[in-house]
């Protein structure tokens, strides 16, 4: 398996978002993949899981992918862990 192997994988795993943002490191059985896509609005995050991993059970049950993490957020979700943290709560000492 290779990363492109992966990206497709999820990509017909996600039909209904026609661009989702897929980012995908490893190589050979090991994958990390990060899915942002608005089909996973109003899912929690194992049905997201579960949703990707579907397209991958048969390379999981026979051996070619060992693992692969799975992040997977709304565009609205990665949006705000993207923005930068402003708020400070540090308290002044006398």
């Amino acid at each position: 398996m290779d990363s492109a192997d992966v990206i497709s994988r999820i990509q017909q795993a996600l039909s209904a978002d026609h661009d989702p943002q897929i980012d995908v490191s490893g190589a050979d059985c090991n994958f990390t993949t990060r899915v942002i896509s608005t089909v996973f609005d109003g899912l929690r995050p194992v049905q997201r899981q579960q949703k990707i991993l579907s397209a991958f059970a048969d390379v999981l049950s026979d051996g070619r992918l060992h693992a692969l993490s799975i992040e997977a957020y709304t565009p609205q979700e990665w949006q705000a862990k993207s923005q930068p943290q402003t708020s400070s709560t540090f308290t002044q000492l006398s």
